[in-house]
C-alpha cells in the first residue's frame, strides 16, 4: 500500500473550509484562522506533522501534537480531532479572570467594566466576581485572580492556595478609578511574567550506556499533557510535550514513532501512565485500559524495550533522585479536577509496589470508607488528604511526606489536623511540590536504568548456570 504523501494531506486539508476558519496556505504549514485562535498544521521533513492549536487570549497552546504521516485515515483522523478542538472552542472564554472582595459587591461593578475593554480590545477575556468566602471553593477554574485593595492582607494565603495561578492584589489607584485597560495591561504582564518564572531546572542524570525515551501523562485542567523526552548517556537530546483531551495507545504510539524516527538507537522507552502498572499491564478503567498489557502491545510494533511504571511511582523516584539522602519517604498526588490520590512510596532506594503493583492505589480505600457515591463526591479535599495522610502515617511512617496537590496546598492546616490524633514526634515532615513531570521524568530514568541492569544481571546468571554440554565423540 502506497503511503499517504504531504502533497495528499495538504490537498485534502485545503478542502476542508469552515465559515469559522479562513484557510491561509504558507509554504511549509497551512493555518486555520478563527480569531479568538489559531490552528498550523506545519509539515517537516521525514513526514513528520506538528497540529498546533495556539490561543490568542494568552497565547498558550490548546491542543498540540506530533506524528509520522503514513497513512491516510489516521492522518485525517487527527486533523479532524484538531479542527473540533479548534470549533469547540467558540464560545468559550480561555482566560477566566476572578475579582474577589469581602461581598463581591464592590467588585462585581468593575468586572462590568473590565468584560467591557477586553472586549473592545478583542481579547478572549471573562471576568467574574466572588466573595472571599467562596473563592477557595471555585478559585481553581481561574486563570488569573485578583484581590481588591481592602482584602490585600490576604495576598499570601491565596497564593498559597493558588500556586498554579496568577494572583495579586489590584492597585489601589487603578481600583479607585476603576480603570480597566491599566489593569488587563498589568494581567497581560504578570501572565508573561509568570510563564518565564515557571521554567524548570533539569535534575542531572549520572552518564550511562543507554538511550532512553521517556513518556510522561499528567493529568491537568486542560486535558492530558504527554511529556516526552530522550535521553542520551544521560544527556538530553530531545525535550517536548503534546496536548490532547484523553490518554490513547495511539497517541502514545504517535510520540513514540516522532521520537524513533529521530533517535533510531533508542535502547528502551519508559512509559509513566496513571492507573494501575503491574507486569507490563495497565488498568485505569476511567480512560478505557483494561489490564492491557501495554509493554507488549508496544514490543510488538517497535524494536526496543519498554517498561510501564505507574505516574507516582515514577515521581517517587525522581523525587528521591534530587534527594538522595532520604531513607523513607511518601508521593501523595492529587491531579487537577479529580479527587482521589495516587500515593507512590519509597523505603531505602525501594519503590514498594506490593501484589500486583497495587500499593499506593487508596481509590478502593475510598470505596470501603465511603460506600455511598453521593458522600464520597462530597468530600473536601482537606478529608480526603487528611484520610490518606492518617493511613500513610499510622501503616508506613515514613519520614516525609512529599504532597503535590495543587488545589489544597495548605500544609500548615494539615499539621495542625495530624496533631489532634498524632503526636508531634511521629509526624513526618509535610512538604509541598508544583511540579509532577520535574520528578517523573527523571525517575523514570532510573527505573528503566534498574531495569536495563537487572536484565542485564539475569543473563549473566543464566550463562553462570548453562549445563555444560558433552562433547561429542
Amino acid at each position: 500500500m502506497t503511503a499517504y504523501s504531504q502533497k495528499e494531506f495538504r490537498n485534502w486539508i485545503l478542502e476542508q473550509k469552515n465559515d469559522l476558519y479562513e484557510i491561509i496556505e504558507e509554504e511549509n504549514q497551512i493555518i486555520l484562522d478563527a480569531g479568538y485562535a489559531t490552528a498550523t498544521i506545519a509539515f517537516h521533513d521525514l513526514n513528520i506533522i506538528e497540529l498546533i492549536i495556539l490561543n490568542a487570549a494568552d497565547g498558550l497552546n490548546r491542543f498540540y501534537l506530533h506524528f509520522q504521516l503514513n497513512e491516510k485515515e489516521h492522518a485525517q483522523s487527527l486533523f479532524k480531532e484538531m479542527q473540533d478542538t479548534l470549533i469547540g472552542l467558540k464560545g468559550h472564554h480561555t482566560l477566566k479572570v476572578m475579582l474577589s472582595c469581602t461581598s463581591a459587591l464592590t467588585t462585581s461593578f468593575f468586572a462590568e467594566s473590565l468584560q467591557q475593554a477586553a472586549d473592545s480590545l478583542g481579547l478572549d477575556y471573562h471576568f467574574e466576581a466572588v466573595s472571599y468566602n467562596r473563592l477557595y471553593e471555585i478559585g481553581s477554574e481561574a486563570d488569573v485572580i485578583l484581590l481588591a485593595p481592602q482584602i490585600g492582607f490576604e495576598l499570601e494565603k491565596v497564593k498559597e492556595a493558588f500556586h498554579h495561578r496568577v494572583v495579586l492584589v489590584i492597585p489601589a489607584r487603578i481600583f479607585a478609578q476603576y480603570n480597566a485597560y491599566d489593569l488587563i495591561a498589568e494581567i497581560r504582564n504578570q501572565i508573561a511574567e509568570r510563564a518565564a518564572e515557571n521554567k524548570e531546572h533539569n535534575i542531572e542524570i549520572t552518564a550511562n550506556d543507554a538511550v532512553i525515551l521517556v513518556v510522561a501523562v499528567i493529568n491537568r485542567r486542560d486535558g492530558k499533557r504527554y511529556g516526552y523526552r530522550v535521553y542520551d548517556h544521560g544527556e538530553i537530546v530531545m525535550d517536548g510535550e503534546v496536548i490532547k483531551p484523553n490518554m490513547t495507545l495511539q497517541d502514545l504510539e504517535d510520540i513514540i514513532t516522532t521520537c524513533y524516527v529521530r533517535h533510531n538507537n533508542i535502547d528502551i522507552v519508559g512509559l509513566a501512565l496513571p492507573g494501575t502498572a503491574a507486569y507490563g499491564e495497565l488498568d485505569y478503567p476511567a480512560l478505557g485500559f483494561h489490564h492491557i498489557n501495554i509493554e507488549e502491545y508496544f514490543s510488538e510494533r517497535f524494536p526496543m524495550r519498554f517498561y510501564l511504571v505507574n505516574d507516582t511511582n515514577a515521581a517517587v523516584s525522581g523525587y528521591h533522585l534530587d534527594h538522595p539522602g532520604d531513607i523513607s519517604t511518601t508521593f501523595l498526588y492529587i491531579p487537577d479536577n479529580m479527587l482521589i490520590p495516587g500515593v507512590g512510596i519509597m523505603e531505602r532506594n525501594e519503590i514498594i509496589k506490593g501484589k500486583n503493583g497495587f500499593a499506593g492505589e487508596v481509590a478502593s480505600y475510598f470505596r470501603y470508607l465511603y460506600p455511598d457515591d453521593r458522600k464520597l463526591n462530597s468530600l473536601t479535599l482537606k478529608n480526603v488528604l487528611m484520610d490518606t495522610l492518617m493511613a500513610i502515617i499510622c501503616t508506613l511512617a515514613p519520614d516525609k511526606i512529599v504532597i503535590n496537590c495543587r488545589q489544597y496546598p495548605f500544609i500548615d492546616e494539615l499539621q495542625a489536623e495530624l496533631e489532634k490524633y498524632i503526636d508531634r514526634a511521629f509526624i513526618p515532615e509535610l512538604e509541598i511540590t508544583w511540579h509532577m513531570k520535574h520528578y517523573m521524568m527523571p525517575g523514570m530514568v532510573v527505573q528503566c536504568l534498574d531495569y536495563l541492569n537487572h536484565e542485564k544481571l539475569k543473563k549473566r546468571l543464566r550463562a553462570m548456570h548453562k549445563p555444560d554440554k558433552k562433547e561429542k565423540r
